[in-house]
């Protein structure tokens, strides 16, 4: 129909929509225009106007954590990098190919349009943030001092690196503690382009005000573990939370286990109880032929139990999987502490 000169509203937030790249920001993510002949979802009422443009942050472009996602929008021919932003302008095949994405964030603010777009296939899915195993972590609540993350360098000087962790947050490594190796302030740059893909130690949350930022760690000796040890109390357990630890008895109903990260005082340790039914994903007809004193494991916890102080987990690998874990070697995540 046709209509005055003023800003057509931008897509609701959860309509899905095909969007074309049209340049990457390395470090950022990728400016896209909307498709305007793309149909809305049909439970969001009209269409989405010609046009419009948005942005795909780097986490937002798959759900797995790739060392360089930005190389799958780029296509085999693209031209170099233009102005000082190191911004690369598609061309050919890559700028005119269709991705199918949905609106996470959608407002207009004097006439300006700002959308926010997911490429990945499970914020599709769920019609805006990805839930479960492949959220990303929006806010320092949703981290705990301990924990592994990963993410993707957004800037490095010589103070440190900034590193998206979502679209909404971002920590920050000191100097100190991008390397356990020396590191000149002036190569910080170097060692850390931007869309660098990290795994990091959450040392501390956000402290000093609105604008402060989750501390983090590069170094070796604290991704793997060597270096940080943090207490986890009984109140830190929720459902669907990785954990690990050592096998402490096995009896013929299930297996008990010591979880890592508890205090040694009296009333600090964190024991917990894996029924028979949840130590396998096959029936075991002994258990003592999986399990014995002293095994390390990893586990899920299914619930808890305040008044007793009962904790309630499950060491099968599947349920490992669904929760985002491994039943392996592989930790990216979760409470898995040091004892």
């Amino acid at each position: 129909g046709g209509g005055g000169g003023g800003a057509r509203p931008p897509p609701a937030e959860g309509t899905l929509v095909r969007v074309r790249v049209l340049s990457l920001r390395p470090g950022r993510g990728a400016d896209v225009e909307i498709d305007g002949e793309a149909e809305a979802d049909e439970h969001v009422p009209g269409h989405v106007p010609r046009r419009v443009h948005g942005r795909v942050h780097i986490t937002e472009v798959t759900d797995a954590w790739e060392a360089a996602p930005l190389d799958r929008l780029a296509g085999r021919k693209r031209s170099r990098p233009a102005g000082d932003d190191g911004k690369i302008e598609l061309t050919g095949a890559a700028a005119s190919r269709l991705h199918a994405a949905v609106v996470l964030r959608s407002t207009s603010t004097d006439g300006r349009q700002r959308v926010e777009l997911s490429l990945r296939p499970s914020s599709m899915a769920a019609y805006g943030d990805a839930p479960g195993e492949h959220a990303r972590p929006l806010s320092p609540a949703d981290l705990r001092a301990g924990q592994l993350v990963r993410g993707y360098v957004k800037e490095a000087s010589g103070r440190g690196a900034f590193v998206s962790l979502s679209r909404e947050l971002d920590g920050f490594v000191s100097l100190r503690h991008v390397s356990d190796a020396f590191v000149e302030a002036d190569g910080v740059a170097r060692l850390l382009p931007p869309g660098t893909f990290v795994l990091a130690r959450v040392l501390r949350l956000a402290e000093g005000g609105a604008n402060a930022l989750p501390s983090l760690s590069l170094r070796q000796t604290d991704v793997e573990g060597g270096a940080i040890k943090t207490k986890l109390g009984f109140g830190d357990l929720k459902a669907g939370m990785r954990v690990s630890g050592v096998v402490r008895s096995v009896a013929e109903f299930g297996v008990f286990v010591r979880l890592h990260g508890g205090g040694q005082q009296r009333g600090e340790a964190l024991d917990a109880l894996c029924h028979a039914s949840e130590a396998a994903d096959t029936k075991l007809t002994d258990l003592h032929q999986a399990y014995a004193a002293g095994d390390a494991v990893r586990a899920v916890v299914l619930k808890t139990n305040p008044e007793k102080r009962q904790i309630s987990i499950s060491l099968r690998p599947s349920r490992l999987r669904e929760a985002g874990g491994s039943d392996g070697g592989d930790s990216d995540g979760g409470v898995e502490l040091e004892e």
